[in-house]
């Protein structure tokens, strides 16, 4: 169980921005919509260091950290998940 004063939006951006990856890929919001023909679909959007900061600025903004909101300013609620690169090629395919 994670403590109150862990779940801040200081200290989720101080861990998510803690030892970034290679790649540079420092989180993953995922989502779900509709698609034009009805069908649900899941929708991942990976963050690098500058688009996650910016993001959750916004979120804070609003005070939901569960709520992200894209570049044409939608608000989408879902999932913020740090992102762990993987270590070999039979991971990343």
């Amino acid at each position: 169980m994670k403590s109150k004063e862990k779940l801040t939006f200081e200290h989720i951006k101080e861990a998510f921005l803690r030892k970034i990856p290679p790649c540079g890929i420092v989180a993953c919001f995922i989502t779900s919509r509709t698609k034009e023909d009805g069908t649900p679909e899941n929708v991942f959007r990976y963050m690098d260091k500058e688009k996650f900061s910016k993001r959750l600025t916004l979120a804070k903004s609003i005070n939901s950290i569960v709520d992200f909101i894209d570049t044409r300013n939608q608000l989408y609620t879902g999932i913020l998940q740090k992102f762990v690169q993987p270590k070999g090629e039979y991971n990343c395919k």
